[in-house]
């Protein structure tokens, strides 16, 4: 197989191989689009006939499903639909009229069945207009498939999927979700229904399959720019209107699943299994009793809708899968690439890029029966100005594109051809069809539907991909050999000559059955003989004309059977006196003169001269052949079998937990020497370094000598940060933790109960922490959390205003605190000093804050002092003054009666107060210590000043 592009041979079409005619055409007006071919007898006249749907986007069509004489081509009837029918139909007989009606979906809920004789509608799924049914949360059909009766009434019934709204933007990804679901074939009412387990819409024909006597369904969610996944249920599950348990086989993030998977045994192994093609063009094998994934190719960069096609092409045993993808992102692709992967391995064994334009999936059948399938396609062309179409066969095993029809004006987009034996006389028809506009794609101007018959005859094995989803329409390789018993073969095998060589052959000849007879070998070859047989085992499918197949199988060995006994290994390690028997089938006896050379010197079947490990001994046999074997001498026993190390655990503490013990192999005769003195196999209490020890094996007279390097870790060291309380009676103290070398990691634990390396909002004290590394060493230390003294702010001296002269003023003392200090004053002038001056009788405020942001407030009051004669002037008479025990206060007249007085001290402070009840009061001045007072009475806006001796 060639894996570059575009190295197969094209050959011309009037010289192929497999020249085909044309047997019949026909033309369809007003459809762009057309389904594949599917094809039945609608007239009851033995040659089946064709049904393909078609129509225009958003426009009703009469000829949205058509069928077609498979005789000549002519139109047996149209059927009008209300929308395009994109959909390939699927045919049962429900009308018991003998002829098989038609079920075949297209766009915004059409689905129809339709009585195949006549073309009139049995039912339609949604008989209103179809923007009706975008409202009604019902999209598009895909191609269904039957499933065994569900409601028994004795007739099969559909499986379809619902959904994907095409004319939605690309940007919008909220779409209505896609539905699976089970149909009456008879009414088509929905049996069953359940949406896309992850919301999403869908655009993919369900495939069926069976596992273990139950139905399963592989679908898929997701579109061209939805994501999307590939499922897997049962049809159980679906009726139960349940796809909560739908297996997730493969998801995209950004693309769906839109090509519907193909089923075949891909391993032999009796199960069926599931290849898909995501439509970001990656193409996957699933295992279908695990649902493991067997093989996955990436193709990068490319997107596909095409379903792969399934077909012995390689000549394996096994079937292969050939796919299409496309180089780019829809609408713009650049190119299109054909790829053929081996179904076996996974391995991409031939690539091209053929055609201007290739969208639609492939067909497969041998064609020239030699037993391989060749890959049937629908190629496109462009000139710069027109299109043009021509399918094209491709012959994997002789690297061979053949040309199948002329080159014909227009284009075919996505149908697949459809192979059969319409007419039923041996040979092989192929249906195909392409659109009739040959410079617009898009163009309205129909579309041919074309039949081409040649001398290809039906394949004895059947056709193994006949048409889209398949030969038989469900997505499943078609196989038709069968072991009947009729073919028997005589061989002749050759065995290998020699050991090593590959030189073995056979022949199978049939003796019975009916020729002419292929061969598929499980080494791929297709010949009757294969040669260069290696040891092992082949196999060989023998089909014959009918279809019957005998397998037989053949295994090859090496002539000599080598064996070696009686090895034993050397004294000592490192020796080289081990030994070993050989013996070859080929030297049973003294006269057969075998020869013998190993490569440690020895000549004879017993060598004794071995070392530990592979020996390679070369014997040559009387014929000539030479057979190079090796053997596998044990290890000798060794001096010290193991050492148990107890390491330094905490580099503060090494002789805890260190300790070397050694586990001799005999420790009653060897003898231990430690460099450090010690000769015992035990040794503890070691600081951090290297130590050597020397072993001998008196017994064997072996030596052996080991190092042990005893390593600590790096010494467990704490510091700590604070930061102390600010402020005197505050909880803002802070302490770190900073702990270098132990092994990480960590644990703290605080006196204070905490557990992390820093903590925070203390109060004054000490605070103790003890922090653990992962190896259990301990570390501790201490700090204590101090504050400064308690700011104190006093009046140290102030100055009385004078008969309202603002000549006032104060003095505040700090005590405490954190120095420097700052001033605010509520005066006037906003004074930041500690001395305010120039203030006018009142009280005033002073806010001193130190360093630390504490604060303290403090006020004094100024005083407007009054002489003796003003109160007099007042009516207020006040004596002695100075005085010493009683101050007496005359009232003049009863104006002031009742009026309460204050004493203030020279700062301001208050101390004592009463009422003036009487025209002679006195108050005691006993417990006042002797200094200057002030007396302020209500009613008046002055004080006056006493003396007190």
């Amino acid at each position: 197989m060639k894996l570059t592009a575009l190295l197969l041979t094209i050959t011309a079409f009037a010289t192929a191989g497999f020249g085909q005619s044309l047997k019949w055409s026909a033309y369809l007006d007003t459809s762009t689009t057309f389904s594949s071919a599917r094809a039945t007898d609608l007239t009851t006249d033995g040659v089946l006939d064709l049904v393909i749907g078609g129509g225009l986007d958003g426009v009703a069509e009469s000829n949205g499903v058509n069928a077609i004489n498979g005789v000549d081509g002519s139109i047996l009837w149209n059927f009008h639909t209300d929308e395009e029918m994109f959909g390939s139909a699927q045919f049962m007989d429900i009308t018991s009229d003998g002829i098989e009606d038609v079920f075949i979906g297209g766009r915004y809920a059409e689905f129809y069945a339709i009585d195949g004789s006549t073309g009139n509608m049995i039912w339609e799924f949604f008989p209103y207009a179809p923007m009706q049914a975008v409202d009604s949360g019902w999209f598009n059909f895909y191609n269904p498939q039957f499933v065994p009766d569900q409601n028994s009434d004795g007739i099969k019934d559909i499986l379809v999927a619902n959904g994907g709204n095409h004319a939605a933007p690309p940007w919008d990804t909220l779409r209505d979700p896609g539905m699976l679901m089970v149909l009456d074939a008879m009414t088509g009412a929905v049996l069953a229904m359940d949406t896309m387990p992850d919301g999403e819409e869908t655009y993919c024909s369900p495939t069926v399959f069976e596992y273990n006597n139950e139905l399963h369904i592989i679908y898929g969610s997701g579109g061209e720019n939805d994501k999307g996944s590939l499922w897997r249920t049962t049809l159980l599950d679906l009726m139960a209107d349940n796809l909560e348990n739908s297996v997730q086989l493969a998801s995209d993030p950004s693309l769906g699943f839109i090509a519907p998977a193909s089923i075949a045994d891909m391993n032999d192994d009796g199960n069926l299994d599931i290849i898909n093609v995501a439509y970001d063009g990656t193409v996957r094998c699933f295992d279908g009793a695990t649902n493991a994934l067997m093989w996955e190719v990436v193709n990068a960069g490319t997107e596909s809708s095409a379903g792969p096609t399934i077909g012995n092409f390689t000549g394996d045993a096994t079937p292969d899968v050939f796919g299409v993808v496309y180089k780019g992102a829809a609408p713009t692709f650049t190119e299109f690439y054909q790829i053929l992967i081996d179904g076996a391995t996974g391995n991409v064994v031939w690539q091209d890029s053929l055609g201007s334009m290739h969208y639609g999936s492939s067909s497969a059948v041998d064609l020239n029966l030699d037993g391989r399938d060749e890959a049937i396609i629908s190629l496109n062309y462009h000139n710069g100005t027109s299109f043009s179409h021509q399918v094209h066969s491709i012959d994997f095993q002789n690297d061979v594109v053949t040309p199948m029809s002329v080159v014909e004006p227009g284009v075919n987009l996505a149908t697949t051809v459809l192979i059969e034996d319409l007419d039923n006389n041996g040979y092989l028809d192929f249906v195909y069809g392409y659109r009739a506009d040959s410079l617009n794609p898009m163009g309205a101007n129909g579309f041919y539907v074309k039949c081409l018959e040649g001398t290809n005859t039906m394949p004895p094995v059947g056709i193994a991909w006949g048409g889209y989803q398949g030969t038989h329409k469900d997505g499943h390789y078609n196989y038709e050999g069968t072991p009947c018993g009729s073919v028997t073969n005589t061989s002749f095998f050759d065995n290998i000559s020699c050991n090593g060589f590959a030189d073995g052959t056979v022949t199978v000849n049939p003796a019975t059955g009916v020729a002419p007879f292929t061969f598929l070998w499980s080494t791929g070859e297709i010949t009757n003989t294969i040669d260069s047989m290696d040891v092992g085992t082949y196999s060989v499918l023998i089909t014959d004309a009918t279809g019957c197949t005998t397998e037989s199988s053949y295994n090859t060995v090496d002539p000599y059977v080598i064996t070696f006994g009686g090895m034993g290994a050397p004294t000592c390690p490192g020796g080289n006196d081990g030994f070993s028997f050989v013996n070859s089938s080929g030297c049973p006896c003294m006269f057969s003169t075998c020869g013998f050379d190993w490569d440690s010197g020895d000549s004879t079947k017993t060598a004794s001269m071995l070392n530990e490990g592979w020996n390679v001994v070369t014997i040559t046999h009387m014929d000539g052949c030479v057979v190079v074997d090796s053997v596998l001498i044990p290890d000798a026993v060794p001096v010290m079998d193991s050492m148990t190390l107890g390491p330094i655990v905490c580099a503060s503490d090494p002789m805890a937990t260190s300790f070397v013990d050694l586990h001799l192999s005999d420790s009653t005769n060897t003898t231990v020497s430690w460099s450090h003195g010690e000769t015992t196999t035990y040794i503890d209490s070691l600081n951090a370094g290297m130590y050597y020890v020397n072993l001998n094996d008196t017994l064997r007279g072996c030596f052996a000598t080991d190092s042990v390097m005893m390593s600590a870790p790096d010494t467990l060291l704490l510091s700590m940060n604070s930061v102390n309380v600010g402020c005197y009676g505050d909880s803002t103290g802070s302490l770190t933790a900073n702990v270098t070398g132990g092994e990480t990691t960590y644990q703290y634990s605080w006196s204070n109960g905490e557990i992390t390396s820093g903590i925070s909002g203390l109060p004054v004290g000490w605070y103790t922490v003890t922090v653990t590394d992962s190896l259990g060493c301990i570390v501790m230390d201490s700090m204590e959390i101090t504050q400064p003294a308690a700011l104190i702010s006093n009046i140290g001296s102030y100055w009385n205003d004078s008969t309202g002269n603002c000549v006032g003023g104060a003095t505040v003392v700090m005590q405490g605190g954190t120095s420097p200090y700052s001033y605010q004053w509520n005066d006037p002038s906003s004074t930041t000093t500690e001395t305010v001056s120039g203030l006018c009788a009142g009280t005033y405020e002073v806010m001193v804050t130190d360093a630390n942001s504490c604060t303290s407030l403090i006020d004094v009051t100024i005083l407007n002092t009054l002489s003796i004669a003003e109160l007099n002037s007042a009516g207020i008479s006040l004596y002695p003054n100075p005085a010493n025990d009683i101050l007496h206060i005359d009232l003049s007249s009863e104006q002031l009666l009742g009026a309460t007085y204050v004493v203030l001290d020279n700062k301001g402070r208050l101390i004592s107060e009463g009422n003036l009840n009487a025209l002679a009061n006195t108050i005691s001045l006993v417990d006042l210590a002797t200094g200057v007072y002030f007396i302020e009475l209500e009613g008046m806006s002055e004080v006056f000043q006493l003396v007190k001796q």
